[in-house]
């Protein structure tokens, strides 16, 4: 049996994480990225070769561009496998004298740079594909190059689904006679907690519609921001609190 295999004619693609902070999904930001890839010689355009000249046929395949190899099926069994040769690449030629900037690879090391958009109110694993961002070879075409969207942690604030989720420590005082504190958001305005005149009790959750996250493709619209709150208890009370708490509760 005869099978002919062949080579893909695109590069495989490339993932690679891009940690974003809380803030900048809230806010959305561009991000310019500098990429170290392989990039076809320009020198000898990806032939390897010094000039057009300057080839002989591939002594690996007789300058058919392909090899072949026997693979064992079974006892007596045997399967022919037409591959593409790996030294001149499936194109029968190699060079006799190498290019002499690319020193017969066909690739240089080279640098890219890219903007990436994140937009406001992506999601955790967003994928950002870039087409033909990948690396670059003499006989396919540069795969693409996909970041995949990693939220770093915030110290006071978790993300779950479009909401916002914090913890707000109160003294016991405050929980008893009542607050109001502001906190600062993601993008730097404030938010009120208005307790004013309220019994706050400990693990009280309290909702802030339209303060959470955006959504992606409804920028206008957002998710809640959740704030619950934790009394923190003194250690001890001296004689004099002891006896004007007894006088009120």
């Amino acid at each position: 049996m005869l099978l002919l295999r062949r080579r893909s004619d695109k590069a495989p693609d490339l993932e690679i994480p891009l940690f974003v902070s809380l803030n900048d999904l809230y806010s959305g930001k561009t991000f310019t990225l500098t990429a170290f890839k392989q990039k076809r010689c320009k020198r000898c355009r990806g032939t390897g070769a010094r000039t057009k000249k300057d080839f002989q046929d591939c002594p690996d395949c007789q300058g058919q561009g392909v090899v072949v190899r026997m693979v064992q099926l079974g006892p007596g069994m045997y399967q022919q496998l037409h591959e593409p040769c790996g030294r001149c690449g499936g194109k029968g030629k190699i060079a006799a004298r190498k290019c002499p900037k690319c020193g017969g690879a066909r690739v240089v090391p080279g640098v890219d740079t890219y903007e990436v958009v994140v937009e406001r109110g992506v999601s955790e694993g967003h994928r950002i594909s870039m087409p033909y961002a990948g690396d670059e070879s003499p006989e396919r075409a540069a795969g693409a190059v996909t970041y995949v969207i990693h939220t770093m942690p915030h110290p006071t604030m978790r993300r779950e689904g479009q909401d916002l989720h914090m913890e707000y420590v109160i003294s016991l005082r405050e929980s008893l006679l009542g607050f109001t504190k502001t906190v600062e958001h993601l993008d730097g305005h404030e938010i009120v907690l208005d307790r004013a005149g309220k019994v706050t009790k400990s693990g009280l959750v309290v909702r802030y519609p339209g303060e959470g996250m955006p959504l992606k493709d409804v920028p206008s619209e957002a998710g809640d921001l959740v704030v619950k709150f934790r009394v923190e208890f003194p250690e001890k009370l001296t004689e004099e609190q002891i006896k004007g708490l007894e006088g009120v509760l």
